[in-house]
């Protein structure tokens, strides 16, 4: 997990990720001055330390030197490439043009003197500043397959109504330096940009990821497409949204053995010092994987030995009964699970402790509930806290908190706020009849929720940094069974 510190809380744009001798290495768009690419370390995916930037922008009179837009990294033949955006002062900024550094290293880069290496071609794309006052041709992604090095890029189609010429471009090489740009991988026909593409290529199919939306503070959906072959074509395969809420700039990496997607997320810094701004973050990676319509999945990252205080600790209904600290309804243990039941209104049961990080699974169901869930770092008597909610009349699961005092600065005024302040929120795939796996990830101010292995839910919110933790009911019964909790330690 990395948040940016400073003056500037939104200094993470878009990002790449590239692994080289196990360590991981993302380079980031540095916001708002667009001057420099930052770079971070990390030996687990979790924790990251600064580098010194990569590169910063051109020199007067060169096609980088009014700002540097997102990039690629990727490695050939011993040697690491670096595609960017660069912008020109003399042009206003209006044209987007691919430069390109290498580097031995990884921390050590040199630009090529050649620059700029692509630029968009009129044959397929929008190239020269007409009524569109800009030329898009940013965001360079590459990987390389069967032997040839394939880059996709945002860029526009030169045909099709205004507003729906949005692209995957798509350009080659064999060598990293000398580019041919080709007709493009995939217009949706349903965006004005396609923003920071990538491919992965998951059993034997071609995954095409971006930004197909409005780049607004707004949700703004990346989507996937699907094809048997690079050149495309690319399809969609039911409900294209790979997550809900402000999850962004999904670029892949192979690291021990596990194909990883790493994303943005943003999402608002409502814990004490985070001052309620709006903050873009580096959460913990997933795993990507295909369901069986051959549709992308995520899955949850699976590697949390460096952060944890224990071992996974198994519950039976004994030792939860034994180590309640409040309940309201009927909670017990019945016919081999933990059953509760609150048949008018709202039942919890907290266990005894407090933990701010922590994995909690269980295999929940219900027939006849009306709502139930997760309580995370909730206050003695469950009113402050955290919910995962489950509501199967409308097979949604919900991130919501209920929140501490607050206070009105130009009021002088405190008081505390008693409804739902929602975080994030997904459609389940799954049925909670069937007694699937709930999953509740807490790192820090990161919340993610799983259903049988799948991430539905990715967000940041910490109204509270610790507290108790548990399950709730409303109007109905439960059963839970194969409960589990394992701490984990954070440190920002």
């Amino acid at each position: 997990m990395f948040i940016p510190t400073g003056f500037w809380k939104d200094g993470l744009g878009d990002i790449d990720v590239i692994a080289h001798n196990d360590i991981l290495h993302v380079f980031y768009l540095s916001l708002p001055s667009h001057d420099r690419v930052g770079h971070l370390c990390s030996k687990d995916g979790l924790r990251w330390g600064e580098m010194p930037p990569a590169i910063y922008t051109g020199n007067p009179g060169e096609f980088d030197d009014d700002q540097i837009w997102t990039m690629g990294v990727f490695a050939h033949k011993g040697k690491f490439f670096m595609l960017y955006t660069g912008i020109s002062m003399k042009e206003q900024g209006k044209v987007q043009r691919i430069g390109l550094a290498t580097s031995d290293d990884l921390i050590n880069w040199v630009k090529y003197k050649k620059n700029p290496v692509i630029c968009a071609d009129p044959k397929w794309y929008e190239a020269a500043l007409d009524e569109t006052h800009r030329v898009d041709w940013r965001d360079p992604w590459v990987f390389e397959d069967e032997g040839l090095l394939h880059g996709v890029i945002s860029a526009r189609s030169n045909k099709g109504p205004a507003n729906r010429r949005g692209c995957a471009g798509y350009f080659v090489s064999k060598n990293g330096f000398d580019w041919i740009v080709k007709p493009p991988l995939c217009v949706p026909g349903s965006c004005y940009d396609f923003e920071t593409p990538a491919v992965c290529k998951i059993k034997g199919r071609y995954y095409l990821t971006g930004i197909s939306g409005k780049n607004t503070l707004c949700f703004t959906p990346n989507v996937f497409r699907v094809a048997e072959q690079i050149e495309g074509p690319y399809k969609r395969i039911g409900h294209d949204d790979l997550l809900s809420g402000e999850n962004l700039v999904y670029k892949p990496c192979t690291w021990k053995g596990q194909q990883l997607y790493f994303h943005n997320l943003r999402g608002t810094a409502d814990w004490e010092g985070g001052k309620n701004c709006v903050i873009t973050s580096l959460p913990p990676p997933k795993v990507a994987d295909v369901d069986s319509e051959g549709a992308l999945i995520l899955r949850p990252f699976r590697k949390w030995d460096s952060v944890a205080k224990a071992k996974e600790k198994v519950l039976d209904a004994v030792a939860l009964k034994s180590n309640v600290s409040f309940q309201t309804g009927k909670w017990n243990k019945e016919g081999g699970v933990f059953r509760g039941e609150m048949r008018s209104g709202f039942g919890a049961f907290l266990l005894k402790g407090n933990e701010g990080s922590l994995i909690l699974t269980a295999k929940i169901s219900s027939h006849d509930a009306k709502e139930f869930g997760f309580i995370i770092r909730s206050a003695d008597d469950a009113d402050e806290a955290t919910y995962v909610s489950l509501t199967p009349a409308l097979r949604r699961v919900q991130l919501y908190t209920l929140a501490p005092y607050y206070k009105t600065p130009s009021a002088g005024v405190t008081y505390r706020w008693r409804g739902r302040i929602v975080v994030q929120e997904a459609v389940s795939p799954f049925e909670w009849t069937s007694s699937p796996e709930l999953r509740v990830l807490a790192y820090g101010p990161y919340l993610e929720v799983s259903v049988n292995d799948r991430v539905l839910i990715s967000a940041i919110t910490m109204k509270r940094d610790f507290g108790k933790y548990g399950f709730f009911i409303e109007d109905g019964s439960v059963n839970i069974s194969s409960i589990a909790v394992r701490p984990l330690r954070y440190s920002a």
